[in-house]
């Protein structure tokens, strides 16, 4: 009885963590794999991944490159970020390492971050692809990076 209680709550949050993506399998490139989109406010990343033998494996992969490029970018928009809000508290001294501002922006980005979209090329579509490679597409809303970024900063030790 735990056991199947235990397995039905593991299925019902794997299906919650999918159901905001849409998958598309084969068909036409899409528009955001040639061309990120751009819009006011949010910052767009792809993640790649080879074939795979399972692919499901393959989704999650091309989804966690995809977030790992947003947190590329984001690192520098956490650090502009930093620097303005240390500028604007005097009681901070020094600067906030680029380590740690990578880490802030990839803690962001694994908790803020969403994946829009995975397209699985069926048919080598792209330049240099193989068959079944796979495209994540994700995105972060730049308001919530903001409060994050406070967030974080406050749990940095001060210099005295």
């Amino acid at each position: 009885m735990r056991f199947s209680a235990v397995a039905l709550l593991l299925a019902v949050l794997m299906t919650a963590c999918t159901s905001s993506q849409r998958n598309t399998q084969g068909g036409a490139i899409p528009p955001w794999v040639m061309r990120l989109p751009e819009a006011k406010g949010k910052l767009y990343a792809m993640g790649i991944s080879g074939p795979t033998y399972y692919l499901e494996d393959g989704k999650t992969n091309a989804a966690e490159n995809a977030r790992k490029e947003l947190a590329k970018s984001l690192s520098t928009h956490v650090q502009e970020l930093s620097l303005m809000m240390q500028r604007e508290e005097e009681k901070r001294e020094g600067e906030v390492s680029l380590l740690t501002v990578s880490s802030w922006a990839t803690d962001i980005v694994v908790t803020n971050s969403q994946i829009l979209e995975v397209w699985v090329d069926e048919k080598a579509l792209m330049p240099e692809s193989l068959p079944r490679t796979i495209y994540a597409l994700a995105v972060i809303d730049l308001s919530t990076v903001q409060g994050a970024v406070q967030k974080l900063r406050e749990t940095v030790p001060q210099k005295k």
